[in-house]
């Protein structure tokens, strides 16, 4: 749905705007997120009434407070100036827990706008971070989103790959994601091996989750895509694990990486007379979780190799 209102119903707010933003940080929470989310929608209010419940949520930093707030600010909120720079003032300023549910967030409000104007909002990030260790994920998660600066990408790569050394098991797939998101051409090698070295060890939930998510993140980064799929290729047989056959698979199925997909998966096929992709294939099988993802791309993979 559109974040626009009709005229009549924009022009009817107008004469009470004042009022009604004064409302959202004084009355109870229930009735300031009613009136928001009409407040959200309409043209002439949207980017008031975004600022106003950011500084709500300093008022209010409880869970039942915070959480359904930050939900209303991704579905609606105006990505405007005054909310990138109520952001900023904000996320220093609130506890732990509250400033982990509003990164979620500040990818929707941030105001498009060049890179380099984006330096406060980074540097925030950097001071979140120096203080509270445990804001790494989210801090990483949300840069990720940010229309950021080539040099600013690739700290924030730096910091994703360091982290994918301590992070706990099911944070990988999430770090994946960020990791994936900021990669360039060059440094696509290190960040595929990085990412196939996370899940050596792993379950078999971790494995598959991290497959679906890197297929989902090389769709949106092709030049990224290309030189994780070469440094794929360069690897032996036997140094491939589920998690590249399960990948592959997935690339197979749809989109524009199918070919590089179909490649390499020919180049196993052809390795020792296809007991390395037998071994792959029946290590995806064996196991439900795996077997569930794997068996739909499998009459793809067949047509492939034959």
């Amino acid at each position: 749905p559109s974040k626009s209102v009709s005229k009549r119903n924009s022009s009817a707010l107008v004469p009470h705007t004042y009022g009604a933003l004064e409302q959202l940080l004084e009355a109870p929470l229930e009735e300031a997120l009613a009136s928001a989310s009409a407040l959200l929608r309409a043209a002439p209010t949207a980017a008031a009434a975004t600022v106003a419940l950011i500084r709500r949520l300093q008022l209010d930093e409880s869970a039942a407070a915070v959480r359904p707030t930050v939900r209303l600010l991704a579905a609606w909120g105006a990505p405007c100036a005054p909310a990138t720079a109520a952001l900023v003032e904000l996320l220093p300023c609130v506890e732990s827990e509250t400033a982990k549910e509003l990164l979620h967030a500040v990818g929707c409000l941030v105001a498009p706008r060049p890179p380099a104007e984006l330096d406060a909002v980074v540097d925030v990030y950097r001071e979140l971070v120096a203080a509270d260790r445990s804001l790494l994920l989210p801090v990483i998660g949300s840069l990720a989103e940010l229309p950021l600066a080539p040099a600013t990408r690739d700290e924030v790569g730096e910091m994703a790959l360091h982290a994918l050394l301590v992070v706990d098991e099911s944070d990988i797939p999430a770090l994946a994601r960020a990791l994936l998101a900021v990669a360039s051409p060059e440094r696509a090698a290190r960040t595929a091996a990085a990412v196939r070295a996370s899940v050596r060890g792993a379950s078999a939930g971790t494995v598959a989750l991290t497959a679906e998510v890197v297929a989902g993140a090389l769709r949106l980064n092709a030049p990224a895509a290309a030189g994780y799929l070469r440094a794929l290729a360069r690897e032996p047989p036997r140094a491939h694990g589920p998690l590249d056959m399960l990948l592959l698979l997935l690339l197979l199925e749809r989109g524009i990486h199918s070919g590089d997909a179909r490649a390499a998966l020919v180049k196993l096929a052809d390795a020792e007379g296809g007991g390395t992709a037998l071994e792959l294939v029946r290590a995806c099988l064996v196991d439900p979780v795996l077997a569930a993802r794997a068996a739909d791309a499998l009459p793809a993979a067949c047509a492939a190799l034959l």
